[in-house]
């Protein structure tokens, strides 16, 4: 949809999940909401892709990853404090209405925007000063003459930058998701000392999304990755060994927040630089349906290890799901 209509169309299952009277009514209306929620980071980042010269669209692609972490981060304390203040239907309420004041925002600034294809940017993170598409002829990795998923060609490339995507998503998901619970259940902080290094971790993870996004214009985008999962790899294998001192933990994870999301601006970089305007909001919906599986994936895979063999022992086992994405970074070389 995004390569079609290049606006930004989203939908807000949220209002109906406000005023739903039934649990079915309140289920419908969260997949109405994640439906339409799902529509904003393909056209986002395909807006990126088209507006941005080739030599600034990591900063961009940096820029908005912080937002989604900000979102993240704050989202949970304001709907929460909402819901506790007055009640959960007033603060969905509240939280649509924001949705669709930005929506109505964005289409009116940038209903006239046309995209700039002066430049092409080039793995380093720069430009060639050419207006010459990636091609399957140009790098001789075509396995067909089929598209998969609207006009996304089905080539080599598509398959090494989704499974760096899976991978990225993966370790985020996973450690996202239970890194509360490791703190308190196998370190044994409180709740509160959890949550906030939950937040320390999200505030690294910003401070990358925009430092990676610099970098993604300035140094080769695949080592960038590349670096970026492979320290990964190190920092998860050994999470476990570090010193139950709350200090120690608030710097680990914050370390382990950089770490993580180092590799994200690069890697929506990459796509951007192999993306056309014909398919860039295709290209970057399958991205992003990698970016789910992930996410879907990496919970479950953490949770199963960590009931088999202890919630410690989770953690070297997502090292190995960063090992698998820094050798996708590597692949890149080659097509």
């Amino acid at each position: 949809m995004a390569s079609r209509c290049r606006d930004d169309r989203a939908a807000a299952g949220i209002l109906v999940a406000a005023g739903a009277q039934n649990y079915w009514t309140l289920v419908a209306a969260e997949a109405l909401a994640g439906i339409g929620g799902s529509t904003y980071h393909p056209t986002g980042m395909s807006l990126i892709s088209d507006l941005e010269r080739g030599d600034t669209e990591g900063k961009a692609m940096g820029i908005h990853g912080l937002g989604g972490v900000v979102g993240t981060a704050l989202a949970p304390a304001l709907v929460g404090g909402l819901a506790a203040l007055f009640d959960w239907r007033f603060a969905l309420t509240v939280s649509a209405a924001v949705g669709v004041v930005y929506a109505v925002i964005f289409l009116i600034v940038f209903h006239d925007v046309e995209p700039d294809n002066a430049a092409t940017a080039k793995p380093d993170g720069g430009t060639d000063g050419k207006d010459e598409a990636h091609s399957s002829a140009e790098s001789g990795t075509s396995w067909s003459d089929h598209s998969m998923f609207g006009s996304v060609p089905l080539e080599r490339w598509v398959a090494v930058l989704f499974l760096a995507n899976l991978t990225i998503a993966t370790e985020i998901g996973a450690v996202r998701t239970f890194v509360t619970s490791y703190l308190v259940e196998h370190v044994g902080t409180t709740a509160a000392v959890a949550n906030g290094i939950f937040f320390v971790m999200l505030v690294g993870a910003g401070v990358s999304s925009l430092g990676g996004g610099s970098l993604a214009d300035t140094m080769d985008r695949r080592t960038l990755g590349f670096v970026a999962m492979a320290i990964s790899t190190v920092v998860l294998g050994t999470t476990t060994l570090v010193p139950l001192v709350l200090i120690a933990l608030f710097v680990w994870f914050f370390i382990l927040g950089v770490v993580l999301w180092a590799a994200l601006p690069a890697m929506n970089a990459i796509t951007s630089q192999y993306s056309e305007q014909a398919f860039s909001g295709s290209l970057f919906g399958v991205m992003l349906t990698a970016g789910s599986l992930g996410g879907a994936i990496g919970p479950l895979l953490f949770g199963v290890a960590a009931e088999q063999f202890g919630l410690g022992a989770a953690f070297p086992l997502v090292a190995g799901v960063s090992a698998i994405g820094a050798l996708a970074f590597l692949a890149m070389y080659r097509i």
